[in-house]
């Protein structure tokens, strides 16, 4: 049968207040550490936000960019078919001025 003992000694008072303590300190610690961890992620989210900032810049620059490349490969184009004699001379070129 369970014989339960009633009484309390310095060591059940040492053993409780050592658990208490000891919950309390972690609870402390972790607090700081939570705090200090809240920090890191409110930086954390303004450099991603400007990170993203930047993407979103860096793709209009490639945007840019591409359509500018576009056009110049058209002006290659029309300047090809001008040394070839197409377009815009119409006659031919005797290779001396006037």
């Amino acid at each position: 049968m369970w014989n339960f003992d009633p009484t309390i000694t310095i060591g059940n008072i040492v053993e409780i207040s050592t658990l208490i303590g000891g919950g309390l300190l972690i609870v402390f610690r972790m607090g700081g550490d939570i705090r200090v961890m809240k920090a890191d992620m409110a930086n954390l989210k303004a450099t991603v936000n400007a990170l993203t900032s930047a993407f979103d810049k860096l793709g209009t620059i490639l945007t840019q960019v591409a359509v500018q490349d576009a056009r110049l490969m058209a002006m290659e184009k029309r300047v090809d078919e001008l040394a070839h004699g197409q377009g815009f001379i119409q006659r031919a070129v005797s290779g001396e001025y006037p």
